[in-house]
């Protein structure tokens, strides 16, 4: 006569849920930290290594641009950063930018890759991937020729200073001596934009707040609210602007 043998099943006590995070935590941070040494081995200048949380600290403090300014003062020309626990490279002497962006090109085509989760965003040629850069720069080239943007300055110069020589006086004169900048500078972007770009003409001194002016201005903020969320929350190698 052969007994059965019941099986019961044991769950996973506190002790062992406790030992299972953290190794989970352990293996996660030597996965996200597995640069750490990178500029070290390289025996390049390098910022200490830090993963998302001292970094999105230092954002909510300094624009990226004051950073990579007190960077630079502190480090040199040539040095290392770590953003998102990936390794990137500041290069700040004008010889070695030329060779990066000239003669080297072929070797150094990728930049920081930012996702703005937007078509239009996504596809700026200064953001692209090699691969994408090389089908969207012989359909730009045209429009950047020197001709052309020599044309252009001249063009926005005086636009600009006809335009807001048009619109402060009439803000002015509407609103009994007051101005909102903001509000100007708005019409004066969105109307150059317009007439400057596309040549477009939109006569924003003329007939106040214009669809197009708000539309701008709604889309700026929408995106940069969601660009700033993105690198608050979801931070990966590094945003901006």
């Amino acid at each position: 006569q052969r007994g059965v043998v019941g099986c019961k099943m044991n769950f996973l006590g506190v002790p062992d849920w406790v030992i299972l995070v953290v190794t989970a935590l352990v293996l996660l941070y030597l996965y996200a930290a597995r640069y750490r040494n990178y500029w070290k081995g390289q025996n390049v200048v390098h910022e200490e290594f830090s993963l998302i949380f001292a970094a999105g600290k230092r954002m909510l403090f300094k624009p990226f641009h004051r950073m990579d300014q007190d960077r630079y003062l502190q480090f040199g020309k040539l040095f290392g950063v770590y953003e998102g626990g990936e390794p990137i490279l500041f290069v700040g002497d004008p010889e070695l930018v030329k060779l990066v962006l000239v003669k080297d090109f072929p070797s150094l085509p990728n930049r920081r890759m930012i996702e703005f989760f937007d078509p239009l965003l996504d596809n700026m040629m200064s953001i692209v991937p090699a691969e994408k850069w090389r089908r969207i720069r012989p359909a730009a080239s045209p429009a950047f020729s020197t001709g052309k943007l020599r044309k252009m300055n001249s063009l926005i110069a005086e636009w600009c200073y006809g335009k807001q020589r048009q619109l402060v006086w009439k803000e002015t004169a509407e609103k009994g001596g007051r101005t909102r900048p903001q509000t100007v500078l708005w019409k004066l972007r969105s109307g150059c934009d317009c007439e400057v770009r596309i040549w477009h003409p939109t006569g924003l001194a003329h007939r106040g707040e214009q669809r197009v002016c708000h539309q701008s201005q709604a889309g700026y903020y929408r995106q940069n609210n969601a660009a700033t969320c993105l690198v608050l929350f979801g931070y990966r190698g590094s945003p901006n602007l």
